[in-house]
């Protein structure tokens, strides 16, 4: 029996198909990759070569770094002292800016003196309007503050600490000449009584209209998350349907299943930067002998209303008792249509 002949055609895929006799002809496709692998390696494998930092270092805007970034609330604060101060200089027929860098000398306690005895003087602000005045000598000081602020805003450097030390006694000596008081503000006291009576008349008062039924609602529902919140108003105002979340938890007695509330304020304080979101649990206390302070009951009647649910066969209170909790698992989310998670509950409030 004869071997077979092998066959003479070269198969591509092996390793025995090149040799140098049958190269072909790659259009200068590896003329071009070379000097790209060079490039990769001359930029040490970083996007950018070495000039793009060069350049980026010679034109970079620092002013845009210096101003110091304050609130919404601090800026309106800052603006009004600045305000006053003009209005003093022109009174002075001095230019403000020239007399705000003077403060730094040694002769500018004069000037800062009878600028805080001037502003205590007046009676009458804005558009003629009466003002309220200065009544007690710790919103003198903090006035003190904010005009601190104000010539760092200005010039860019903070006042002298002897100085700030020798106008602590112009201030109180500023007190006493205007008679200003020195007792704090007493914190007024909230009982549960009176909350529940608050909310009794939110919610049956015929002497307030609402827009809409539904702003009496969210009204209660506002007054419900301050104390769990740390009474922080306006986070609670910018509190969206996002920051909720909702939960049917098992009860560890064995009970019927509980509805457990969350929600995160992420609007606590932006000074200096955003701080860490801080997320509140509310546990369901359905069987209160008060419903009007359970906020359960407010914020479902809410999101029932506007179908916020993604499931959308969730419609109604009565079907949540029919929801089950997998055995193995502790909690089964309810989450949110995705398409109401930037809405801010609190619009027309």
């Amino acid at each position: 029996m004869t071997r077979r002949a092998r066959h003479s055609a070269i198969s591509y895929d092996s390793d025995a198909s090149y040799s140098p006799e049958n190269e072909f002809d790659d259009g200068g496709l590896f003329d071009k990759v070379e000097p790209f692998t060079r490039i990769l390696q001359l930029f040490g494998g970083n996007v950018h070569p070495p000039e793009y930092y060069r350049e980026a270092v010679e034109k970079f805007n620092e002013t845009a770094y210096e101003a110091q970034d304050y609130s919404d609330g601090s800026l309106l604060l800052l603006d009004a002292c600045d305000a006053q101060w003009r209005q003093y200089c022109e009174v002075l027929g001095c230019d403000p800016q020239k007399c705000l860098e003077s403060v730094s000398e040694s002769s500018s306690l004069r000037l800062l003196y009878n600028f805080f005895d001037w502003s205590l003087n007046q009676k009458v602000g804005k558009d003629g309007r009466k003002r309220r005045g200065t009544r007690k000598s710790s919103s003198l000081s903090t006035y003190w503050k904010v005009f601190r602020l104000v010539f760092e805003r200005a010039t860019g450097d903070k006042l002298d600490q002897k100085l700030n030390r020798r106008m602590h006694k112009v201030l109180r000596d500023l007190s006493k000449k205007h008679d200003l008081s020195d007792q704090r503000r007493a914190n007024r006291c909230m009982t549960i009584e009176d909350l529940k009576e608050q909310i009794e008349t939110t919610i049956s008062t015929t002497k307030k209209s609402f827009r809409l039924g539904e702003l009496r609602i969210l009204a209660v529902l506002f007054l419900l998350l301050l104390a769990p919140a740390g009474a922080r108003p306006t986070s609670i105002l910018r509190l969206r349907f996002g920051d909720i979340r909702l939960a049917l938890v098992k009860d560890p007695e064995g009970g019927p299943h509980n509805i457990l509330i969350r929600f995160t304020l992420a609007f606590t304080k932006t000074y200096l930067g955003v701080k860490d979101a801080k997320t509140f649990p509310l546990p369901e206390t359905l069987a209160d002998p008060s419903l009007l302070l359970n906020p359960h009951i407010f914020l479902l009647g809410i999101l029932f209303r506007h179908r916020a649910f993604r499931a959308t066969s969730l419609n109604s209170p009565a079907q949540l008792a029919n929801l089950d909790i997998h055995p193995e698992e502790r909690e089964l989310p309810l989450p949110l249509k995705d398409d109401l998670k930037t809405h801010i509950y609190s619009d027309g409030l």
